[in-house]
């Protein structure tokens, strides 16, 4: 029973730190982006780890004491072991990807301007997101370290490669911790034909970064029409909102 009650006090803070990050302040956006990142990215510590950590904590010792119990039928306690395990196994086998995440457009009410955040191209100037004011801008942040994001490079080539001449911009933003040093032997590798730029803390905490891949579809007048944040984009969804943003002369 106490596993049981300390195992929900632990489950709805970590609920509490995944969807209301603002519960805990500036103080937490301000924190180092980079520090974990690459390990919490993985789908092991993301997803199977908490898994491992329900069944160690929780599953295991309430069926020992099931077992033990002489109100229960060892038929049933071998029953429900067997759907617990099943369950799990399930669950870790679904996890071997990062999430892909969907969105829908913000009304044109309802959507507040990109932060202007410095971003710097590899001369170390800054890059001014208001030089794209009329195109729809795929503002992508991602890392070299980070698998999903290097998933999506692909199809934002494509993307880039398709509507690029009806005003659209894609534009990368690397958050590797080392910069420059690391993204250009990466860059020289992988030939990426739209502009990549580098951001830092401060990038991350004007977005409200906080893993990654994290993707933004902005409007022809800087504003933030949709977010696509801590997993992949949904190809297609992405895509259909490109066509709606580019579509829209207004």
């Amino acid at each position: 029973m106490i596993n049981a009650l300390l195992f929900c006090v632990a489950v709805v803070w970590g609920q509490l730190l995944v969807t209301e990050p603002a519960f805990l302040g500036p103080a937490y956006h301000a924190r180092d982006l980079h520090l974990n990142a690459a390990v919490f990215t993985l789908p092991f510590y993301r997803t199977v780890f908490p898994l491992l950590l329900q069944m160690v904590v929780v599953a295991l010792p309430a069926l020992w004491v099931m077992r033990r119990s002489s109100a229960v039928r060892r038929p049933l306690v071998r029953a429900l072991a067997w759907i617990a395990a099943v369950a799990c196994l399930a669950r870790i086998a679904s996890a071997a990807d990062q999430p892909f995440v969907r969105a829908v457009l913000r009304p044109q009410a309802d959507r507040k301007p990109a932060p202007q955040v410095v971003i710097k191209d590899s001369d170390g100037k800054a890059v001014n997101l208001k030089k794209y004011r009329g195109k729809v801008v795929v503002l992508d942040f991602w890392a070299t370290w980070c698998t999903g994001c290097k998933q999506e490079i692909p199809w934002f080539v494509e993307f880039q490669k398709n509507y690029g001449r009806k005003g659209l911009a894609v534009v990368g933003v690397a958050m590797d911790e080392e910069g420059w040093k690391i993204v250009k032997p990466f860059l020289a590798e992988h030939h990426i034909p739209y502009p990549i730029a580098t951001g830092d803390d401060a990038t991350a905490k004007g977005f409200g970064i906080e893993t990654l891949p994290d993707t933004f579809l902005i409007d022809r007048h800087g504003r933030i029409a949709a977010a696509y944040l801590a997993g992949l984009v949904d190809r297609e969804n992405i895509e259909a909102n490109i066509n709606a943003l580019l579509a829209d002369k207004r």
